[in-house]
């Protein structure tokens, strides 16, 4: 008995460390952890199990083990598991436990108790069909059946089989283990994992579906797995083939590979950006690929993803020349602009304002706060002078958030210069402001209003009458005079009057249609042609207006008006009266040229009987009587000279005088011409100096009177040379002209008389009385006007004059002068 208790005791401790291991927390990840755990149980409860029938056995033999067969009922009792034995006599031993956790109403009697169709309790119809023939398989000879997981109508049961036999008595039992908070946390679990799984799949199949390349790497940062994209980017067939060949996206030389991108975020632990330049779809693309370090999730330990910012750098870089463009126009104006970011510092200026505010650039371009600016301008006296500087600075710095439209402010500096600041808000956020130096603007402005004012009062103060009428007809301006020569209100002026209701107030100032018309075509003919226009307007007061009409180039029309009936009157009777001197000086050269006609036969006489005298055809005369017939005749062949003098005055008046034009030797003229007046010089006291430089060379032109010219030039000379005076008689000359040139050391010519002493009977105020008839150069102007030359005068008052005679070389060609080409040259 005591060896039987020892058994008893060891067998207790084999169910208590069975129930310790049964008792502790379920976690297996599979019904056949529970399996292996009950191990040890179901091999204890079945040695109870066998003992208590042993000690059943022994009851029936020996009652004195009952006290054993009680404490193996307890022992089983206790036991975590469940069980139906059954005996080799075919009863049937089934645990209260089975019968709770079942939910029969009462004890199994047999083992058709254990069936419930229903499905309220004990076991539905297939799961019970299973147990059955397990319970079958325990009770017969045949191999032990397998574990099997059978449902009940309420639990869930893991159910394993045993068979023991000792001598005589053979025991087979089914054990249950309740697995049903097991099988419910592996139901959950496996609904988790397929949760999983799909947003796993729902996950890939997003990532497949983005444009951008994404991908894995292992610890060993090999990919692991990547996306359609990825594979696209590299030409796989597939993300596996992507995979399997190790292609890399990312494989330049200068920036990096991916395995060094994805190596340096694992060792830095955190994600690393970096921008790299691939070839994709035989395109150069611009990526900007991160790389995240993450925990080990299944074998990924480096998740990258590339971004094409091909896009966004083209626009950068547009952005950019747009910029750059904006730029260089800021910086070609001349007014000066600067733009302030959001933070109130300096972000933009272009060159008109480093100019404007003489600042240095290298602190301009430290981006400076609006304020600091503010303060540096204020040092360089480049602000308006400020009662209340801290308050104003507020005020313009308080404009970032209060300004909403733009804001226009004039700045009077010290330097005497003015801005014009415009501030406005920035589409980005701070403010653009503007900078024009309107200085010399404003000076423009007064200058031009000072002009507008003085024109204003010079037309207020013309006689002429003046106004202009715009594009649209309207009268724009006017001055007084224009209302009184029109009989207008200038109080109805002053309004803006149109040109049909000042024509329409006219027309009672006409007293002919046709002069009215002449003023209507005046004022309207602008509207069909822009052309200058005058008119002569004749009223029906006796009134002359001589107008006009100026097209302007703004498209108005400029119209003026003066009366002329004064001047008309006036020039009516200078007219008259210049006819009346014309008449009388025509009917004065003809009574000229005809008494010179009418003198010079009796005076050709009076020199022929002379000379008849002088030369003693007659008889001797004695010394007195040769001084009178020389007087005779030198006095007569002055005036026969004279009279020839006004004779060709009057031919070329009359425009009679033909040039009997040929080649004249120009040094052998003045020669001759010398010789002629030779005696006479000296006999006068006077010295004569030729200057003609060899080879001036011929002239065309009328040899007589050429010599006429210089006889005349000679002549005039001698006459106002006192007694030793010096008289220079020249040439010079170039291949289109020569120049004869006659001065003298006399008296002089004023100036207010040197352009008067040309004209005929024209003599000095300082002449002599006597000395001449005032014909010598007025005869030597028109001959040398019929040469195609011209005459010079220069004298001063005490100083001799020069007279210089230019003459062409060749004369115009004409059928008269055709024909003296050929002559001779010759000289006198």
């Amino acid at each position: 008995m005591v060896g039987s208790r020892a058994s008893w005791a060891a067998l207790g401790a084999a169910v208590g460390v069975a129930k310790d291991a049964l008792a502790a927390p379920q976690t297996a990840a599979h019904p056949a952890a529970f399996a292996v755990g009950g191990a040890l149980l179901v091999a204890a409860l079945a040695a109870l199990l066998w003992a208590y029938v042993a000690g059943r056995v022994l009851w029936r033999r020996r009652r004195s083990s009952r006290r054993a067969i009680e404490e193996a009922r307890s022992l089983l009792r206790q036991a975590p598991l469940g069980y139906i034995a059954w005996l080799k006599d075919g009863a049937m031993l089934v645990s209260p436990w089975l019968i709770e956790r079942l939910g029969l109403p009462r004890p199994a009697a047999t083992f058709a108790d254990f069936f419930d169709a229903a499905g309220a309790a004990g076991f539905p119809p297939a799961a019970y069909a299973r147990l059955e023939e397990m319970a079958a398989a325990v009770r017969g000879v045949e191999t032990l059946p397998p574990t099997a997981e059978i449902g009940a109508a309420r639990c869930r049961f893991l159910v394993s089989a045993s068979r023991f036999s000792s001598g005589r008595a053979t025991l087979g039992v089914l054990w249950f283990q309740d697995i049903t908070d097991q099988h419910q946390a592996i139901a959950a679990r496996d609904r988790d994992i397929g949760g999983l799984k799909a947003r796993a799949a729902v996950f890939e199949e997003t990532l497949n579906a983005l444009d951008m390349p994404v991908w894995m790497r292992d610890r060993e940062l090999r990919l692991r797995w990547v996306n359609d994209a990825y594979a696209r980017a590299v030409e796989a067939a597939s993300g596996n083939d992507a995979v399997a060949s190790g292609a890399e996206l990312i494989a330049n030389a200068l920036t990096g590979t991916g395995r060094e991108d994805a190596a340096r975020a694992l060792a830095d632990g955190k994600p690393v950006e970096t921008h790299h330049y691939v070839v994709i779809d035989g395109q150069r693309r611009a990526l900007r690929v991160t790389d995240i370090p993450r925990a080990d999730i299944d074998g990924a330990i480096v998740i990258g993803y590339a971004r094409d910012v091909t896009t966004q750098e083209e626009l950068a870089a547009d952005i950019a020349r747009h910029t750059e463009s904006h730029s260089e126009t800021l910086n070609k104006l001349s007014t000066a602009v600067a733009i302030f970011a959001a933070d109130k510092t300096l972000e933009f200026y272009n060159d008109a304002f480093v100019r404007l505010w003489q600042l240095p650039e290298e602190w301009l371009s430290s981006h400076p706060h609006h304020g600091e600016l503010l303060e540096a301008m204020r040092e360089h006296r480049r602000l308006p002078e400020q009662a209340d500087f801290p308050a104003w600075k507020r005020l313009q710095l308080a404009r970032y958030t209060d300004l909403i439209e733009p804001v226009e402010e004039m700045w009077h500096l010290p330097n005497a210069s003015t801005l014009r600041v415009v501030t406005q808000p920035h589409p980005l956020g701070g403010l653009l402001i503007f900078y024009e130096d309107v200085t010399d603007r404003l000076a423009l402005e007064r200058s031009y209003n000072t002009l507008i004012a003085v024109q204003r009062a010079t037309l207020n103060n013309l006689h002429e009458g003046v106004a202009v009428f715009g594009s649209d007809g309207g009268l724009k301006l006017s001055n007084p005079a224009f209302a009184d020569i029109w009989r207008l209100d200038g109080a109805a002026l002053d309004q803006v009057m149109h040109l049909s209701d000042i024509v329409g107030r006219a027309q009672s100032l006409f007293g002919r249609p046709e002069e009215y018309e002449k003023f209507r075509t005046l004022v309207f003919a602008d509207e069909v042609e822009r052309v200058v226009r005058s008119e002569r307007l004749a009223r029906a007061d006796g009134t002359v207006i001589d107008g006009s009409a100026v097209p302007l180039p703004d498209g108005a029309t400029l119209v003026t008006f003066l009366d002329v009936t004064d001047s008309l009157r006036i020039e009516r009777a200078l007219r008259e009266r210049n006819e009346a001197l014309e008449t009388a000086d025509r009917l004065k050269t003809e009574f000229v040229a005809h008494m010179s006609y009418e003198l010079r036969t009796p005076l050709n006489n009076v020199i022929g009987f002379a000379e008849l005298l002088d030369k003693e055809y007659y008889g001797p005369l004695n010394a007195q009587q040769h001084t009178y017939t020389h007087n005779i005749i030198e006095s007569s062949n002055q005036l026969m000279v004279l009279i020839n003098d006004i004779l060709d005055l009057a031919v070329i008046e009359a425009g009679g005088m033909q040039l009997e034009l040929g080649s004249v030797d120009v040094a052998r003229a003045i020669a001759n011409v010398a010789a002629m007046v030779r005696g006479e010089i000296r006999n006068r006291g006077l010295r004569l100096e030729i200057a003609v430089p060899d080879g001036i060379g011929i002239i065309e032109a009328d040899e007589k009177r050429i010599r006429q010219v210089l006889y005349n030039l000679l002549s005039n000379a001698m006459k106002f040379t006192p007694t030793t005076g010096r008289i220079s008689f020249g040439a010079a000359g170039d291949d289109d002209a020569v120049r004869i040139f006659v001065a003298d050391t006399g008296i002089g010519i004023d100036k207010d008389e040197q352009a008067l002493v040309f004209d005929r009977f024209q003599r000095g105020r300082a002449a002599p009385q006597g000395k001449g008839a005032g014909l010598g150069l007025s005869l030597v102007r028109s001959f040398v006007d019929l040469h195609g030359g011209t005459v010079s005068l220069a004298s001063e008052p005490d100083k001799g004059p020069r007279v210089e005679v230019t003459l062409p070389r060749r004369q115009a060609r004409s059928g008269a002068a055709a024909a003296a080409e050929s002559r001779p040259a010759a000289g006198f």
